[in-house]
């Protein structure tokens, strides 16, 4: 895989696992699925991950859930 095809992978929002947590309300608008806030989607995940930080609903899944999330995050940010 070549070094572009590596960091387009990583930053592809398609395959980001925040966007499990959401669903598009509109072409511009999401929703998150913990605490219903609504978010403007603007063709990255930089909010929605921004928001599942501070999201309470979110906070208060499970230890092991919150592992599984964390790993994702880290990985992201390796990719960056």
């Amino acid at each position: 895989m070549v070094e572009s095809e590596a960091a387009a992978k990583c930053t592809d929002s398609r395959n980001s696992r925040v966007l499990r947590y959401f669903t598009k309300v509109d072409d511009d608008i999401v929703s998150c699925k913990m605490c219903k806030a609504t978010l403007k989607y603007h063709k990255s995940t930089t909010t929605m991950h921004n928001h599942l930080r501070h999201c309470t609903c979110y906070q208060r899944l499970p230890p092991a859930a919150m592992l599984v999330v964390y790993a994702v995050l880290i990985k992201q940010l390796q990719c960056i």
